[in-house]
């Protein structure tokens, strides 16, 4: 009997740690997967050991070229936790101090939990002083990540018009549909938390 009970006792304690080392790993798997996979749910968020990251999921074109008075759209998504906040820079300056750019998307109100967010910068109608490098900026808490485009605007065969002749001939005034230049496609948080989820859109009129 003796004999059985001490077999007994090593098979249990065997089986605990054999239990114990597959949850470790397994929590250390789900860790990883947040980071390596972010579309995943991770141990970091549910029990509140939640790790800044982030990472462009779609970037514009490297190089975009449109003709004189055309209108552009640059498309950029970024996923991340916590929500990410995202704006356009033409060069080293922040869009919304440039007043020739129909609008600049900042989600200024970020949430915590995990989101994939969209934004869109329209040109109205290109001129060539929008030519140049804009950065799509994305930032999640201490992460940052960021994507360039370079954009050129094609000067047609007739003599070249500047801004004013451009604006006197209703180019700039023309009517536009209306667009949502910022949204979430994705978000993720826990049950309970309160979430702001951002919305904004452009047109004339």
């Amino acid at each position: 009997p003796n004999y059985k009970m001490m077999k007994l006792s090593v098979l249990l304690v065997a089986a605990v740690w054999v239990h114990s080392t597959h949850c470790r790993r397994l929590s250390d798997d789900l860790d990883n997967d947040i980071l390596g996979n972010p579309v995943g749910v991770g141990l970091g968020m549910i029990s509140g050991r939640q790790r800044d990251w982030i990472r462009i999921s779609q970037s514009p074109p490297q190089i975009v070229s449109r003709p004189l008075g055309s209108r552009i759209e640059l498309e950029c998504e970024a996923m991340g936790s916590p929500a990410p906040v995202m704006q356009w820079l033409k060069g080293n300056t922040p869009l919304t101090e440039n007043e020739s750019f129909e609008t600049n998307a900042i989600n200024d109100n970020p949430s915590h939990g995990i989101a994939k967010a969209k934004s869109r910068l329209v040109i109205n109608s290109a001129l060539t002083i929008h030519e140049g490098t804009f950065t799509c900026l994305a930032e999640s808490g201490s992460q940052i990540a960021s994507t360039k485009t370079e954009l050129y605007v094609v000067r047609g065969g007739t003599s070249p018009r500047n801004f004013t002749q451009l604006l006197a001939s209703e180019m700039l005034a023309a009517r536009s549909p209306a667009r949502i230049v910022l949204f979430n496609t994705i978000y993720l948080d826990n049950i309970g938390s309160d979430i702001a989820l951002p919305c904004r859109a452009v047109g004339n009129p």
